[in-house]
Formats: C-alpha cells, sequence, structure tokens
C-alpha cells in the first residue's frame, strides 16, 4: 500500500513520464562531436575504482556502447525508469546524444558493484537539461516503490535528492542489492552517472561522478 500522498506522487510520476521521454525538446545549442580520444578514459579504472570505494580486487566487465531500456525490462513506473539505471534510453531519448560507454564492475563474493555510465548530450545546454530533469523526476519518485523488471526483479525505495556541487545523487535500499547511491554529473556536453550498490554505502556514488567529472575535465 502507498503511504499517504500517494495520489499526488503518482500523478507526478505520470507526468514526469512524458517529461523525461522528452528530456531534450526546446535547449538550443550547438551539436558535439563524438571526443577523438573515445569514452573510456572518463570512466574509473578498477584501480581508480578500489581507491575511491575502498574496495579491493573489484573487477569490470567488457564496456558496452547502449543505453539501458528499463521500460522494455517491465519497470514500473514508467516515470522511475531513471533512478535505478545509468544510461537510461528513456533519459537520454531527445538529448541528441552521440556515444554512451557504460562499464559494470564488481568486487568479489558480496562487496560492492557499480555501474558508470559517460553520454555525450547534443550539447553542453543539453547536459545541464538533464541534470535538471534528475533533479525532478528522481525527486518525483520519492515515496513511490520503484519494481524493475528485467532478469532480477527487485523493489527500489528511494530517499531524497541531494544537490551539491553540481552533482545530482539520491541513496536507496534495493531488495536485492541492499544500499545504493545513484549520482548524475556533467562535464561539457558529457553526462556522466554512477550507481553504487552495497552493505556501507553513503556517498561513494558521488565520489565516483567527481572523479569521472575530473578525468573528463584533464587536459
Amino acid at each position: 500500500m502507498l503511504r499517504r500522498g500517494s495520489h499526488r506522487s503518482r500523478c507526478l510520476v505520470v507526468l514526469l513520464a512524458a517529461v523525461v521521454t522528452g528530456c531534450g525538446g526546446g535547449v538550443d545549442g550547438t551539436p558535439v562531436a563524438v571526443p577523438a580520444g573515445g569514452l573510456d578514459s572518463i570512466a574509473l579504472s578498477d584501480v581508480d575504482l578500489d581507491d575511491v570505494l575502498g574496495t579491493k580486487g573489484i573487477q569490470s566487465e567488457p564496456d558496452t556502447g547502449e543505453t539501458t531500456d528499463e521500460l522494455a525490462a517491465g519497470t514500473v513506473p514508467p516515470g522511475c525508469t531513471g533512478t535505478v539505471r545509468t544510461a537510461e534510453a528513456n533519459v537520454y531519448r531527445d538529448a541528441g546524444a552521440t556515444a554512451v560507454l557504460t562499464r559494470v564492475a564488481r568486487e568479489p563474493g558480496d562487496g560492492d558493484s557499480v555501474e558508470q555510465s559517460v553520454v555525450v548530450a547534443g550539447s553542453p545546454q543539453q547536459a545541464q537539461h538533464l541534470l535538471e530533469i534528475a533533479k525532478l523526476s528522481w525527486s518525483a519518485c520519492v515515496g513511490t516503490p520503484v519494481r524493475q523488471g528485467g532478469d532480477t526483479p527487485s523493489t527500489w525505495d528511494l530517499e531524497p535528492v541531494d544537490v551539491r556541487d553540481g552533482i545530482v545523487s539520491q541513496r536507496s535500499t534495493n531488495s536485492v542489492h541492499g544500499h545504493c547511491q545513484h549520482a548524475m554529473g556533467a562535464a561539457d556536453a558529457r553526462v556522466v552517472e554512477a550507481l553504487v550498490c552495497g552493505a556501507n554505502i553513503r556517498n561513494q556514488g558521488v565520489a565516483v561522478v567527481a572523479a569521472m567529472i575530473a578525468n573528463a575535465d584533464a587536459p
């Protein structure tokens, strides 16, 4: 049963389902070409992740160059799909994205896991617009359980959104993965995201995103 005020939350989520899928509309800017050096240097390496997260022996899977699609996987409500994955197709659909890279890493045993994504939006203005949309959509989903489909169904309970130093973040509890933090930031036209889950997650998602932004800004 949804808690008191759930009718208003449902209305916001339904409204944002339309807003998120059209998040790039009306934002002007010069199209940005895919960086010549690729995106792999922006995502943190296993050594960097161990340093930032305090993990031991974390191992990354091969990078992928596609967005995720939580709507197709059966995740509900539709307007909250962007809270539970990075590089979500429904978030970037109309953002003029020209490239994407996602890197998933896991610590051996029952340790931490982290999903990093870098998406090149159509312009710096588009990237900032995506951050503004994230603030609204993630906040609207607080108090509404997000039921994730796919191969490993789970339920997410989201906490209030925090915004500091240009990074949007949200902690949550997942029925399978424990405590998590999702964070999003931008460097020029590149939107960087991290979703970190584990037993003692506090601000690790923000730390990963801050390090990714530093990599993106490095000469």
